[in-house]
């Protein structure tokens, strides 16, 4: 009988919490209709990781920092907007489904959401459009030898291999084939295509020092 009670009230238990939308953390990105931890509600933030689209996290409204959950917590208000919204800096790092923004208010990281097209790429990785957000400081730049065809987030107008994002001695190179110091961009060399399959990119043909070329972004959704 002790059994028989103990499985029932394990199906109830498990009955209960079938069909309730997710539990979410302060500060993770959620879905609208999502629930959020300690009292939080499921917000649109007016700024998210750009180029992402909207989307939402758990947080609340604020007036000042001192409301907001955690020691890192930070009241942002948007230009215009009657309240702030609590987001969390980037230095104790950011939770799922969210990404440092840099180019915050008074230059501070906070974790922003990620919105639906995913969250921005890597140095050296295929980006797509031109523009897009990209990480490490870098921007979705069109690959010159493409004719803006494709792009990858890198920089340009580098004149040294060491001004370049993540740079190491024969991984990394400031490349110019249009002979305008403007065009030229940071490139990630390569000897076969495997060397640049992590970046959705290719390994182009072009002997720099003891490498036999750089990666260059594929064309289209699947090169």
């Amino acid at each position: 009988m002790a059994g028989a009670r103990t499985l029932s009230l394990g199906l109830a238990v498990l009955l209960c919490c079938v069909g309730e939308a997710p539990l979410r953390l302060v500060y993770e990105r959620c879905d609208p209709g999502d629930r959020c931890t300690f009292g939080m509600s499921c917000l649109q933030a007016p700024r998210s990781a750009e180029g992402t689209g909207p989307a939402h996290l758990c947080t609340r409204t604020c007036n000042t920092t001192e409301e907001c959950p955690s020691l890192d917590g930070q009241c942002v208000r948007a230009p215009g907007e009657p309240q702030g919204l609590c987001y969390r800096g980037c230095a104790l790092g950011c939770r799922s489904g969210t990404w440092c923004d840099r180019a915050s208010v008074q230059g501070v990281g906070r974790c922003v959401p990620i919105g639906a097209s995913g969250p921005p790429a890597l140095a050296y990785q295929r980006c797509e459009p031109v523009g897009a957000a990209c990480r490490d400081g870098t921007s979705c730049i069109a690959a010159v030898l493409l004719g803006g065809s494709a792009a990858t987030c890198t920089e340009v107008g580098c004149t040294d291999a060491r001004q370049c994002p993540g740079y190491l001695p024969r991984l990394v190179a400031c490349l110019n084939l249009s002979g305008l110091a403007a065009q030229s961009q940071c490139v990630r060399l390569c000897d076969t295509d495997a060397d640049c399959a992590p970046w959705n990119t290719r390994c182009e043909p072009y002997r720099i020092g003891e490498r036999t070329g750089y990666c260059l972004p594929r064309k289209g959704r699947d090169g």
